[in-house]
């Protein structure tokens, strides 16, 4: 609705000027003059909040009173907030009234939101209560359950041997007194270093002998029992008719035995040299001197070269006639481009038997030496290669690896 400034009294005098001295009526931008002048209305929407009076941040316009009246700036409390949109929000995220807390085992109390609640914890003696700080039960006097303990767990007093299992078997202990730690027995077979052993009279030069009744110290070689060792197996250097049980170490060809003498090293050495009955030792010149071989003989390894630059479905021959015995080792073919399905053929008398047939050759080279049939060519063999198909096939090209013996080589 357009607001109206209505003149119903006449104002101050202005300085006179030209003319009746009036406003005429009509549209002045955002008032309109009507009334001979006496009316001016503004313009709907004319107002605009840029044209209002300032207010401080976070206020609205409205009107607190009770009354109708004037526009006044109306505070936010600390729950609400214009947000960044210029929209009414609320500060803080709150519950609804209606929203119920409650109590969970142990505690009492809770209710809606509609009030303030109080939680308090539920002391009792029954399951679901909590034991409170001063309940008699945690510092009473009691006989404590049947248990047992760790031996760790023993550290003072002594135990009654009754507490212990005390015996003869597994698991058991013995006792202080029992006959088995001072009795008379036979000791278990055992062995004693020589030191261990009691001079008992023995003299410089003497071993220990069996005299027919005891052990005694003795004469090596001359007193009784004397002599080589009749039960054990050992190395002699000469045979000896008095000896029983020894093995004769003796050097046979090619070795030489140096004897030192008592007390000194006994040497065997690899004889060395260029005769028989010697070795040859590790840089003789011999074994990398130059010579002239003995004759003998080598395989010759040599092959059919060919190229079909356009090829057609139909044979072609590579050997009409073999010079001499060879057999085929190996078959290389490859394509410029296109595929070939091809068949290499060994003719005897007219006959023709496949050694090799591959189909779909392309520009990846095949390398052919397993598989093969037939490869074997005796003089007067025919040799040739069958084109079965082609498909764009250009420019083949093969090589056809045979060996042949060649006799001796001068």
């Amino acid at each position: 609705m357009p607001e109206y400034i209505i003149v119903s009294a006449p104002g101050p005098q202005g300085p006179a000027g030209s003319g009746s001295g009036s406003i005429s009526d009509g549209d002045k931008g955002d008032i309109t003059v009507s009334g001979v002048g006496t009316v001016w209305t503004v313009d709907a929407g004319a107002i605009t909040t840029a044209k209002m009076q300032t207010i401080g941040a976070q206020k609205l316009l409205g009107r607190s009173g009770a009354t109708t009246g004037n526009v006044e700036q109306v505070g936010l409390s600390a729950d609400l907030q214009i947000d960044g949109s210029k929209n009414l929000a609320l500060a803080n995220a709150l519950a609804q009234q209606s929203v119920t807390f409650t109590a969970g085992t142990g505690l009492t109390g809770g209710g809606t939101l509609a009030a303030d609640r109080t939680f308090s914890v539920a002391y009792g003696t029954s399951a679901g209560t909590a034991c409170e700080g001063d309940d008699a039960r945690l510092s009473d006097a009691r006989t404590p359950t049947a248990h047992t303990h760790d031996a760790a767990d023993i550290n003072a007093g002594t135990l009654a041997i009754a507490r212990i299992p005390t015996g003869t078997s597994s698991n058991t202990v013995c006792v202080g007194d029992d006959a088995r730690l001072s009795d008379a027995r036979t000791p278990t077979a055992h062995t004693h270093a020589p030191s261990d052993i009691q001079q008992a009279g023995a003299v410089t030069g003497e071993v220990l002998k069996w005299n027919g009744s005891a052990w005694a110290p003795g004469a090596d070689n001359t007193s009784v029992g004397g002599g080589a060792p009749t039960s054990a197996q050992y190395f002699t250097l000469t045979a000896d008719a008095t000896l029983s049980n020894e093995r004769v170490l003796t050097f046979g060809t090619g070795l030489t035995a140096t004897d030192g003498g008592a007390g000194a090293q006994y040497d065997v050495e690899v004889d060395y040299g260029t005769t028989a009955a010697t070795a040859c030792e590790g840089n003789d010149s011999r074994l990398s001197d130059a010579r002239s071989p003995t004759a003998h003989t080598h395989d010759f390894v040599d092959s059919y070269v060919g190229h079909i630059e356009a090829p057609a479905v139909g044979t072609y021959y590579i050997d009409t006639y073999a010079a001499g015995a060879r057999t085929i080792t190996g078959i290389h073919i490859v394509t410029g481009s296109g595929t070939v399905d091809w068949t290499l053929r060994r003719v005897v008398s007219g006959i023709g038997s496949d050694i090799y047939t591959a189909d779909g050759q392309g520009s990846t080279q095949s390398n052919i030496t397993s598989g093969l049939s037939n490869t074997a060519l005796s003089a007067g063999n025919q040799l040739e290669l069958q084109i079965d198909a082609t498909s764009s096939g250009a420019d083949v090209r093969f090589t056809i690896v045979y060996s042949r013996a060649t006799g001796a080589i001068t």
